[in-house]
């Protein structure tokens, strides 16, 4: 269980080979495809003589391509942001199979959020003990989730309020701040 995965060429060079730990993605269909797509970078891209930091830099920036295109994200996103909520991202991982931190740092790739929110993005992820554990796991079947999207985008971007959000959702206050974080 010490690794994610690993890729190398067999048969003289010529068979690439990228092998994943099944243990470490019982349920994670989201990270089993991220690290298959990093894998797959370090066979193709020319990285080997980089630093490993720099590197696997490139390897992630493959990945999250891979999994979700810059028109894409953009058009989810809605340009550039200020903040994202936690039930945006979750729609989005829904729909298109990647974890809300390879969304995050995607769109920071992409110039969508800022270095510094990426960085708050990721103390807050870790204080909420998401860093292993995402909070909902990618089922592995896309379905219809745009209302909350658009909700959620709304809420995080101040456009709307926490009790209109909650009314648009059908809820009361109370219990739509208690099943929904936005940060």
């Amino acid at each position: 269980e010490e690794f994610d995965g690993f890729c190398t060429w067999v048969n003289d060079n010529r068979i690439p080979l990228i092998v994943l730990n099944k243990a470490k993605f019982k349920d994670k269909l989201d990270r089993k495809r991220f690290t298959a797509f990093h894998e797959l970078a370090h066979l193709l891209l020319k990285v080997n003589h980089l630093p490993e930091r720099q590197k696997e830099k490139f390897c992630h920036a493959f990945a999250t391509a891979m999994l979700i295109s810059k028109d894409t994200l953009q058009k989810e996103l809605g340009g550039k942001r200020s903040k994202l909520s936690i039930q945006e991202l979750t729609a989005i991982k829904q729909q298109y199979g990647i974890s809300m931190q390879a969304l995050v740092y995607r769109a920071k790739d992409l110039g969508l959020i800022s270095d510094n929110y990426l960085r708050q993005f990721y103390v807050t992820f870790t204080q909420l003990g998401y860093r292993v554990n995402e909070p909902v796991e990618y089922e592995g079947a896309e379905h219809s989730n745009r209302f909350s999207q658009l909700l959620f985008r709304a809420l995080a971007e101040n456009f709307i309020s926490v009790s209109k959000a909650a009314s648009l959702k059908n809820q009361k206050l109370a219990q739509f701040r208690k099943e929904n974080l936005v940060f």
